[in-house]
């Protein structure tokens, strides 16, 4: 199969989960694929051939489809609202060229879309996927209530809606990386949705044998809305009740562990037993380190990165539903839901002081982890959904496979 890719990112920061999430499913795609990305200038083209080694990188060159004219079938204000995420004429003119070679067009995220439509429209029954990753709107309402209702942010979101009522239809088949995104964006868009989840690499050795401190870590971006909102209402609300349970044991520290802390998670370090410790060399050693592992999201969408490598080092999570959409729970896989503070800071407790229970709780993610969370397995989903989406006469097998994975997911949930 051959994958036509426009990339409009900056590749270079591997530690956003966006591209993340790109380098390596594109990676395992081209094992067996072949994959072709086209960036707009030579500036972008040096990361992506950095991080995609072997996969071959193409430049826009003078002379393309006029871009005018790509998008000339749009009403103005979608038009206007793919330019607020940066639509890239350059980038639209490039891929123009070279749409006849492919069998499905793959972009990433809405800053992909113009050229994404331009394709749709350039070669008629030509296949066009969208991975989107989370729902656009959902992200929206995790920011700050300031920055929602700013100027910038009231344009976003009337763009946002713009593009997932109007925009979004011309695609064959959109992906998001948990239930509840694929949901609402199929609902709000009618096209089929895929649940393809993020992957994490897990260790070869059994991490349950490594020595645990008496320590609970949260990891993740500190500059991030959701995870500056999680860190400050574990560590205000919870961890005082932690620490009342844990009065007549050794004192537990609650490690922040992320890059960029904003000041209200820097101040959280006053708070007793609370340790703030920005950027890390290796945050897999961090969560190595410690006998229990939060997700206490108080806002945000998608699948969480941070219990999937919580997981992968061997360490049990203790999370409430928003943190673990998407994912299986339960003791058979490592992580436990609790739905208030005090559900939480009891599950903590105990896992801080059982630390047989805790181990065992641990190597539980870590078999989830390599039996169904590893990229090599999130790519052979992507690759399903990519050969369906090719062949017109699959077109039902293309919506009982995004069904079925939703279904799976919201059943393994239930269940837990």
């Amino acid at each position: 199969m051959k994958l036509l890719v426009p990339m409009p990112y900056d590749l270079r920061s591997i530690e956003h989960g966006r591209n993340l999430r790109i380098v390596h499913l594109l990676q395992q795609l081209s094992k067996d694929d072949e994959i072709t990305i086209v960036v707009a200038d030579a500036p972008s083209a040096e990361p992506v051939r950095d991080a995609l080694p072997g996969v071959n990188v193409e430049l826009a060159q003078p002379g393309g489809a006029s871009s005018d004219d790509a998008l000339s079938s749009l009403s103005a204000p979608i038009r206007r609202a793919l330019a607020f995420f940066g639509d890239d004429a350059p980038l639209r003119q490039a891929m123009a060229l070279r749409l006849s070679a492919a069998d499905v067009v793959l972009g990433f995220g809405l800053p992909s879309l113009g050229t994404l439509i331009a394709a749709k429209h350039g070669v008629p029954g030509l296949p066009v996927v969208c991975d989107l990753i989370d729902d656009p709107w959902l992200t929206w309402q995790s920011v700050r209530r300031s920055e929602r209702w700013s100027t910038t942010g009231f344009k976003a979101a009337l763009c946002i809606q713009l593009l997932r009522r109007f925009a979004l239809r011309h695609m064959d088949a959109l992906v998001a990386v948990a239930p509840r995104d694929a949901g609402t964006l199929e609902r709000a868009t009618g096209v089929p949705t895929a649940v393809v989840p993020n992957g994490v690499d897990a260790s070869e050795i059994d991490p349950s044998s490594i020595e645990r401190e008496a320590t609970v870590a949260f990891t993740g971006a500190m500059d991030f809305p959701p995870n500056e909102a999680a860190a400050c209402y574990f560590a205000r609300r919870v961890w005082p009740l932690v620490l009342e349970r844990c009065s007549d044991t050794q004192p537990p520290t609650f490690a922040i562990i992320g890059a960029n802390p904003t000041p209200q998670v820097q101040a959280l370090a006053s708070i007793p037993g609370v340790r703030v410790t920005g950027r890390v060399d290796d945050v897999k050693h961090e969560l190595q380190r410690a006998r229990v592992a939060v997700a206490p999201m108080v806002s945000g969408s998608g699948l969480k990165n941070k219990i999937l490598e919580a997981c992968a080092a061997g360490t049990p999570v203790v999370a409430n539903p928003l943190g673990v959409g998407g994912l299986p729970t339960g003791d058979a896989h490592g992580i436990k839901v609790t739905h208030t503070g005090s559900e939480m800071a009891e599950q903590v407790f105990e896992l801080l002081t059982q630390p047989a229970r805790a181990q065992q709780l641990g190597h539980a993610g870590w078999q989830m982890i390599r039996r169904d969370f590893t990229w090599t397995h999130a790519a052979d989903t992507f690759r399903r959904l990519l050969k369906a989406v090719s062949a017109p006469a699959t077109t039902g097998a293309m919506l009982s496979l995004t069904q079925a994975t939703i279904r799976r997911e919201a059943l393994l949930n239930a269940a837990s």
